[in-house]
C-alpha cells in the first residue's frame, strides 16, 4: 500500500495503538515507520518492540509519504497531525477501530468537522466496511484486516494453557458512558449509564453460584463502583481476565470482541435496543436489553 517514503503513525487511546502497533508490526514491509505515540499508546508499541518519539510537526517533513492515526476520546493529536499533513500535501489515513458513533468521533456536526477528516478510511471488517461507506459516503474506505485481533487469538492460546477457566466467573468489563465519549466533548447518545448496567448484573448473579470481578477501563479510578462493594481486578493483563471468566459481560467496549475471539460466552447489555442497533455487530456477541435477560450457562 506504501509506494514511496516513510509512514508516520499517530496514537493515543490504548485501543486505537494496539490495532496500529499490531498493523505495522506484522507489514514491515509497509515502513520504514515513525511512530508518534503519547499516553497509554507508548506502552502499545513499546511491548511490540517499536520505539516512538514525542509528537513534532516537524517531522512532517520530505521524507513522509504518508500518516496513519487512530483518533481517540483523550487527545486532538491525531487530529491536529491530519490537518497539518494534509496541508503539506501528505496522504491521511484513519483506522477506525470500532464500529459505532463514527462521525461523532470527528466533530460532527459541529462547524468545520470535516477538517478533522482524513483523505482515507480503514477498517478491519465487512460490516465496519457497510458502515463507513454510509457516514462518510464518496470518501475511500479500505479494508484492512486488524491485526491486533489476530495476536489476540494467538496471544491467548498460550495464555490459556496457563491460567484455568474459572466455572463460576462472571467478568463485567466497564466503561465511562457516564463521561464525555470525544475529545469535543460529546457524551454517548443513551438513556443509561455503566452504573445502571452493573447494578443489574449484580441482581441478575443474586442467588446464583456466580461471582462477579470487574474490570475496569484504563480510565476509570479504582473506587470507582466503591458502593457496590465488587471485586476489581488488579490483573494488567485483559487475557488472562478473560481466560479465567466463564462469562463475559459489558456494553460496547472492543474487548468484548476480544472475548468472542477467544471462544468465550459474550453478553453486551444494550437498553436501548429499541432505537438504536446493537453496538457490537460482531459474531458470537449476544446482545440483551436488560442483564436479567441473560442465560447463565
Amino acid at each position: 500500500m506504501n509506494s514511496k517514503g516513510s509512514t508516520l503513525t499517530v496514537c493515543h487511546d490504548a485501543g486505537g495503538a494496539e490495532v496500529i502497533a499490531a498493523w505495522c508490526k506484522a507489514h514491515p514491509e509497509e515502513g520504514p515507520f515513525l511512530h508518534v505515540a503519547t499516553g497509554p499508546a507508548v506502552e502499545r508499541f513499546a511491548k511490540r518492540g517499536l520505539e516512538t518519539v514525542a509528537p513534532d510537526f516537524g517531522l512532517l517533513d520530505g521524507r513522509i509519504s504518508r500518516v496513519i492515526a487512530a483518533p481517540g476520546w483523550n487527545s486532538l493529536t491525531e487530529f491536529e497531525f491530519i490537518r497539518v499533513a494534509r496541508k503539506h500535501g501528505i496522504r491521511t489515513i484513519v483506522y477506525l477501530d470500532h464500529w459505532v458513533n463514527y462521525r461523532l468521533r470527528f466533530g460532527h456536526p459541529r462547524e468545520g468537522w470535516e477538517q478533522n477528516l482524513p483523505d482515507e478510511f480503514w477498517v478491519g471488517d465487512d460490516v465496519a466496511f457497510s458502515i463507513a461507506q454510509k457516514e462518510f459516503s464518496g470518501m475511500p474506505v479500505t479494508l484492512v484486516p486488524n491485526e491486533y485481533m489476530r495476536e489476540v487469538a494467538r496471544t491467548f492460546a498460550d495464555i490459556q494453557s496457563k491460567i484455568k477457566e474459572e466455572s463460576d466467573l462472571v467478568l463485567f468489563l466497564s466503561e465511562p458512558l457516564s463521561v464525555p465519549t470525544t475529545i469535543f466533548g460529546d457524551f454517548e447518545d443513551v438513556s443509561f449509564d455503566e452504573y445502571q448496567i452493573l447494578e443489574g448484573l449484580i441482581g441478575r448473579l443474586r442467588d446464583t453460584k456466580y461471582r462477579l470481578l470487574v474490570r475496569l477501563h484504563p480510565s476509570e479510578s479504582k473506587d470507582k463502583y466503591a458502593k457496590f462493594g465488587v471485586r476489581i481486578s488488579d490483573e494488567p493483563e485483559l487475557l488472562a481476565d478473560i481466560a479465567r471468566a466463564r462469562v463475559v459481560v459489558g456494553m460496547s467496549t472492543v474487548a468484548l470482541a476480544h472475548a468472542a475471539a477467544c471462544g468465550k460466552a459474550v453478553w453486551s447489555v444494550w437498553p436501548d435496543l429499541d432505537r438504536n442497533i446493537p453496538p457490537l455487530p460482531v459474531p458470537g456477541i449476544r446482545t440483551v436489553s436488560r442483564a436479567e435477560e441473560i442465560a447463565l450457562p
